[in-house]
């Protein structure tokens, strides 16, 4: 094997753990989302999410020390904030609402990450070897080749 093909297949690998680590924040929701808004008003979020248009304002992220005691990190101690446009005065003014949302990071994108780093180990484990049997038989090879030319002279 070919020393580019080497260095490509260990390009091919990293950008693939790249890819993995990027995608390793998908989030997912718990059950029983309550939340807190920027004035600590508790309130249900799913009641929020049926009578508004919510969109995702930040991506699943650990929560901060000084918000771990909020309920929305209390239960995973991941949140996701969420821009809401709430109706009021009987539907005639919509206002922006910030909600804080609990919820998980999904593990299975670590998990697929190990087996990639594992099956890159075993591929750098397999090039050392492949390269030492390579070396060994180029000596043999060698060897064979010096005594046939030392009988070939006599």
């Amino acid at each position: 094997m070919s020393h580019y093909k080497v260095y490509l297949l260990f390009l091919l690998f990293c950008l693939s753990i790249s890819c993995i680590l990027t995608s390793s924040e998908t989030p997912t929701t718990p059950t029983t989302p309550t939340t807190t808004t920027n004035n600590i008003k508790k309130i249900n979020l799913e009641t929020i999410e049926q009578n508004a248009n919510c969109e995702l304002l930040e991506d699943c992220r650990k929560c901060g020390k000084e918000e771990s005691q909020e309920s929305f990190c209390q239960q995973t101690g991941y949140k996701k904030v969420l821009v809401c446009k709430v109706k009021l005065n009987n539907g005639e003014d919509e206002v922006d609402e910030t909600y804080y949302k609990s919820c998980t990071v999904d593990k299975t994108a670590y998990n697929i990450l190990y087996f990639e780093m594992g099956v890159g180990f075993l591929f750098l484990v397999s090039v050392y070897f492949v390269r030492e049997r390579k070396r060994s038989m180029t000596m043999i090879q060698n060897e064979k080749i010096t005594k046939q030319l030392n009988m070939s002279k006599v």
